[in-house]
């Protein structure tokens, strides 16, 4: 192991010009905040140990510079600022970092996303196993279970949009044959660049023993875990207004996930360990009532929230489609037609009826009002 682990970029050997526009961090810049929350949940629920809820923690919380190995990477992104492969558009964003790196301080403002009651990321020797697809994977999804959604593996980026630093810190623990093993590796996602020395670079790095994670007694007591799961640790995270970032992250996970909430699969905490900006929260299914009106008015998530809470109607198991139900409220004084997809882990896949049903043109004009949700309960 290294002692004091640096940033580590495999060498740019065929000088391959790799830019700021990564393909996966692009594809969730347009709504970055709904992004980590629903990638995050989603992949916690995918990783349920048990029958007890998930349990997933957003918390503002400060971290040791060391930890990030902050001087090092700043040199990186130093080097980057110059570098041929950046551009005018993206450059205004690495010389941020570098100014909030550079602003001294011995510890580093983070958004730390933990779960608790799942498997975390096992490793193994395998190539595909959950950790190296987190932490190294593109373009493959490696999960705990065959349900898991994630279909095309770039989930794993959307901790990468919301920072100027490009920069996530990954640290699990997992079971292993009755022991408990721990993994800790950072990842960051600069552009292709040449170091001090001249050395041509390629864009990704990583932090830990060279290019492989930190293990088990190497993992500091800081982000090292007591119970199996997974940490995330996004530096310099951009929470804007923090009871802002409270009122709307607690939309987006009602939006999403009101069905995993209600049904006892789920329960979501937000704290601030910082400036105590506000109390913590805690959404699960005894508090969601609290919430449901001041977050969602009198909207379809309301609605979608309220049939939740009924017994199936009806039950039906479909060829190549498995067992599916449907619940259902008649709002015979209204013209609302809402259709909620709900997958079996209870996240809301969509209520766009388009999607759903591209060959349902219309609904007959003298149906009343009503809102629905099927949920795909096979695995």
């Amino acid at each position: 192991m290294t002692q004091n682990p640096k940033w580590k970029f495999a060498e740019n050997q065929d000088g391959a010009i790799e830019g700021p526009n990564h393909p996966g961090i692009a594809n969730f810049t347009g709504d970055r905040a709904t992004a980590i929350i629903r990638e995050a949940i989603q992949n916690s629920l995918d990783a349920r140990e048990g029958d007890r809820p998930v349990s997933v923690i957003f918390e503002r919380k400060m971290l040791d510079r060391s930890i990030l190995a902050a001087d090092d990477l700043l040199e990186h992104i130093e080097w980057s600022i110059e570098s041929p492969a950046n551009d005018d558009e993206n450059r205004p964003d690495f010389k941020k970092a570098q100014s909030l790196l550079g602003g001294g301080g011995r510890e580093v403002t983070c958004l730390c996303i933990t779960d608790s009651n799942t498997t975390g990321a096992v490793d193994t020797e395998e190539d595909t196993s959950p950790w190296k697809a987190l932490t190294k994977g593109s373009g493959f999804p490696r999960k705990a279970s065959k349900s898991a959604t994630g279909s095309f593996g770039i989930g794993k980026f959307a901790s990468f949009t919301s920072t100027y630093l490009r920069t996530v810190l990954y640290s699990t623990a997992f079971q292993n044959n009755g022991r408990l093993e721990h993994r800790f590796q950072g990842k960051t996602i600069l552009v292709s660049h040449k170091d001090g020395s001249g050395n041509p670079l390629q864009s990704i790095g990583y932090l830990g023993d060279g290019f492989d994670p930190l293990k088990d007694q190497e993992v500091l007591a800081e982000v090292k875990r007591l119970e199996p799961g997974t940490s995330l640790y996004i530096p310099y995270y951009s929470f804007g207004k923090m009871r802002q970032w409270l009122q709307d992250s607690t939309s987006i996970v009602l939006e999403n996930f009101f069905h995993a909430i209600i049904h006892g699969n789920l329960q979501v905490q937000f704290r601030d360990s910082v400036e105590d900006a506000f109390p913590t929260r805690t959404i699960d299914k005894k508090t969601s009532n609290k919430y449901q009106r001041e977050i969602t008015g009198d909207s379809t998530t309301y609605r979608l929230m309220q049939v939740s809470k009924k017994k199936p109607l009806a039950k039906k198991t479909f060829q190549d489609v498995g067992d599916i139900s449907i619940r259902i409220t008649i709002n015979p004084e209204t013209r609302w037609r809402e259709i909620g997809l709900v997958r079996d882990a209870g996240m809301l896949i969509t209520s766009d009826r388009k999607n759903m049903f591209p060959s349902l043109k219309r609904i007959p004009a003298h149906w009343c009002g009503f809102t629905v949700i099927i949920e795909c309960q096979s695995k």
